[in-house]
């Protein structure tokens, strides 16, 4: 469906196993998906510059959010990432404009770099006291962020991991 850009909504069976690298990038006209429940990881791309994408729906079956998986989604709002989440790649939600606040859930120990850079809508961040790393410009021109509370076992924090957050 890559660049499949008056693709607006899609309703996918259960059946499905995996939806590729780039398998709805740069539908600009998606509004909202459901991840099927055998879904166990939304790889790299999958969502690349899905302007329009207001919503989406994971089961507890993700385990793995890859790099840009959600990045450039300007208008996403609406997302959960499930407590069965181990990691959340680089970039994971680049600008991603419209996203004012998000829990990280008890089983990630690492923000990787550029997760949240240019969530400029981003007001609140809830960090699970696991988090032991805050990579490089993770939270980079979050313009909105008032206020962090760094877990206590978190033992480093990246270069510019929350510059720009005015």
């Amino acid at each position: 469906f890559y660049g499949c850009e008056s693709l607006a909504s899609i309703n996918l069976p259960q059946g499905i196993t995996r939806l590729g690298t780039e398998a709805f990038s740069e539908c600009h006209n998606l509004k909202d998906i459901v991840i099927p429940s055998n879904i166990c990881t939304i790889e790299a791309l999958t969502f690349f510059n899905c302007h329009s994408l207001k919503r989406v729906t994971m089961p507890e079956s993700i385990k793995s959010i890859e790099n840009n998986a959600f990045s450039g989604c300007a208008y996403l709002t609406d997302i959960t990432i499930p407590k069965s989440v181990i990691a959340i790649g680089s970039g994971a939600f680049y600008n991603c404009h419209s996203i004012k606040d998000i829990i990280i859930p008890e089983s990630i120990t690492k923000i990787d770099e550029y997760t949240f850079k240019g969530c400029q809508s981003l007001e609140s961040i809830t960090l699970p006291s696991s988090l032991r790393t805050i990579g490089y410009k993770a939270f980079f021109y979050c313009r909105a962020l008032r206020e962090v509370t760094i877990p206590e076992g978190v033992t480093t924090i990246g270069d510019s991991a929350f510059a720009h957050c005015e």
